[in-house]
């Protein structure tokens, strides 16, 4: 029975996070990037040399320890290190870093699978607040993600506190740059002579970004100044023919016996939809997660498909691999697509092609002349939508005769809904009675699709409890409807269970009180949504409703709480009801977007929608007799 009964949790989670941010001064900073040069120098066929400088002053002991002893990480595979320069600059003398005190090794595995990336240690000597670190990194590329391709994305002041930064590029092919200024701090030169191409950047005033004191801070891409620069205006045919070819030559491999077996079984599932859920389900369950990202190839291709059945693991690119050969010899027209993966927030996708973005390969596939996205890597199977870790963004399509950016639809918030049901008797009472039935579908479902797969039944038993129990260590006589998790397919799922509880409620001279609201996370939104820096998110568009009851009670002037609002981001429906001895408060929630802009939180429909909340939602209290 909490007060608050996570009743009300979109506007707690909506505007928790609204705390009094800024933006953090210069001379708050634990260092201060005195000068920092970026040199490109590119090949004709891609390949680059560069030369990576700065000189930082330390300002306080948080920077004494993060740069006193700085650390960087590579890919071997891609690049070699050909020299490095460093030294301590206190006063006017210079302690240089002896070579026994780089250290340039492998690093260890992460937990997901194997890598081949290299971590360069550097132990600055005598370094005081106050002291100059100078380092000089050059690097030379010996093999290319993308053959006869050079892209990357440079930011000014992105957390760094930068007074001066310079990028230089000196190019054997035409370079494409698109470059976002938000801060009006570039200036841009650009020259071809000597059929070479020349492009300079450089940092005309001091950037610092950095939000501080702000809860879930998410500073994105079009808040930093940063360049672009890419060999290619587009993802082109040419450009990709090698990656295309090498993906081809996997999905059109003959079906080694596992893959065939799964073919099998499905081709007898009439059921579009059924069929491609049992080709997923039947993948990961026999298939594990496990990636090795030791080479170019192994960081970019799939591996053929008889070598993921033989090991029976696999990561995102051999998952989409073996999906997309099945969904054809099903008779379906599939591709691998690259993809970014990530939180629920909107992604601001590059405008030049670009490798340093993408994160993870899915599955498209044209579903009775309609497009669709899969993602099989997950430890679940859901084909409504794509998840919102991937929806709403732009994904690069491998197909070989037209390779493409194509966008993924956005969270539909009418498929993801949580219906959660509490009734309440015995109010008075020192332990009150309590059911709870609790629907759940699209998005929303697969949060607990398969749980009981990686749990134990009380587990899960206490994860739901916790839901609606006030105190579930005051919580007897549970009761549980008997329900099953054992599928990793989504389907609706409904829980329904029963308990006595301690008695939480408030007391007064009028009667019980209920809070309809959690006064402490709203109490100051007037005045600080205004202060937010980046973002705000809102997780993935949903429609909640939540319904309590309290039986054998009456109330007075209820029709006040009834209220709603709506704008473009979140919508309030409330209704209040009575009837015979019992009351009910019905709240309809629903997301529309998975995130208000930073543009947004001064314009007149945010200045509205506070209002609306304040009016209708904060402090707001029904008495019970």
């Amino acid at each position: 029975m909490k007060q608050t009964l996570a009743l009300f949790a979109l506007c707690t989670f909506l505007f928790s996070s609204l705390t009094w941010a800024r933006l953090q001064r210069s001379e708050e900073a634990s260092h201060k990037f005195l000068q920092v040069n970026q040199y490109y120098q590119i090949k004709k066929t891609g390949h680059y040399k560069s030369v990576s400088e700065f000189e930082v002053e330390i300002l306080n002991e948080t920077g004494r320890r993060e740069f006193g002893f700085y650390k960087f990480s590579y890919a071997p595979y891609l690049s070699k290190i050909t020299s490095i320069e460093a030294y301590t600059k206190n006063g006017d003398s210079i302690s240089k870093v002896e070579k026994n005190f780089i250290e340039d090794k492998p690093l260890a595995s992460s937990k997901d699978g194997f890598d081949n990336d290299n971590q360069v240690s550097i132990a600055f000597p005598n370094v005081q607040v106050g002291s100059k670190l100078y380092l000089k990194l050059k690097m030379e590329t010996h093999t290319l993600s993308l053959e006869n391709y050079f892209g990357t994305i440079e930011y000014f002041g992105w957390r760094e506190n930068s007074l001066k930064q310079n990028l230089y590029v000196e190019s054997e092919r035409p370079i494409f740059y698109h470059i976002s200024d938000p801060l009006d701090s570039l200036d841009l030169e650009v020259k071809n002579e000597n059929e070479k191409y020349y492009l300079n950047i450089t940092q005309k005033k001091p950037i610092y970004i950095n939000p501080v004191e702000e809860k879930d801070a998410y500073l994105t891409r079009r808040m930093v100044p940063h360049v672009e620069l890419s060999t290619e205006k587009i993802w082109s045919k040419e450009m990709m023919r090698p990656m295309t070819e090498a993906h081809e030559r996997v999905l059109n491999e003959s079906l080694p016996e596992l893959h065939e077996k799964i073919y099998q079984e499905a081709k007898n599932i009439k059921n579009d939809d059924e069929r491609i859920e049992h080709v997923i389900d039947l993948l990961q369950t026999h298939i594990r997660y496990l990636g090795d990202w030791r080479s170019v190839k192994g960081a970019m291709i799939p591996r053929p498909l008889t070598e993921i059945a033989r090991s029976g693991y696999g990561d995102c690119k051999d998952y989409s691999a073996s999906l997309s050969a099945i969904l054809r010899k099903l008779g379906y027209k599939s591709y691998v697509a690259w993809v970014y993966r990530g939180d629920t927030m909107q992604f601001e996708n590059p405008k030049l092609p670009s490798t340093k973005v993408q994160n993870h390969a899915i599955t498209y596939a044209e579903i009775q002349g309609q497009p669709r996205w899969f993602d099989a890597t997950n430890s679940m199977v859901y084909i409504k939508e794509p998840l919102p870790d991937i929806s709403g963004r732009t994904a690069l399509l491998l197909d070989p005769e037209n390779p493409r950016e194509k966008d993924i639809p956005a969270t539909n918030h009418k498929k993801n809904r949580a219906v959660i049901s509490v009734e309440y008797s015995d109010v008075k009472k020192p332990f009150v009675s309590v059911k709870t039935k609790i629907n759940l579908s699209g998005v929303a479902a697969t949060e607990w699709t398969g749980d009981q797969l990686r749990s134990s039944i009380d587990s899960l038993q206490f994860r739901l409890l916790e839901w609606t129990a006030s105190n579930v260590k005051t919580a007897t006589d549970v009761k549980f409807t008997p329900f099953s998790l054992m599928s990793r397919i989504t389907r609706d799922l409904e829980f329904s269970y029963e308990f006595k509880e301690m008695n939480a409620f408030y007391e007064s001279n009028q009667g019980v009180g209920f809070l309809l609201w959690e006064n402490q996370a709203l109490s100051q939104i007037a005045d600080r949504v205004d202060k937010r820096f980046t973002d705000l998110g809102l997780n993935y568009p949903r429609v909640s409703e939540y319904i309590v009851s309290f039986k054998n009670v009456s109330s007075q002037g209820t029709a006040k709480l009834n209220c709603s609002f709506k704008s473009p981001w979140v919508e309030l429906d409330r209704k209040v009801t009575q009837k015979a001895k019992s009351i009910q408060i019905h709240d309809v929630i629903t997301i529309l977007k998975p995130r208000v802009l930073r543009e947004d939180f001064e314009n007149a429909t945010m200045t509205k929608l506070l209002s609306d909340i304040r009016n209708c939602v904060i402090h707001k209290l029904i008495i019970l007799k």
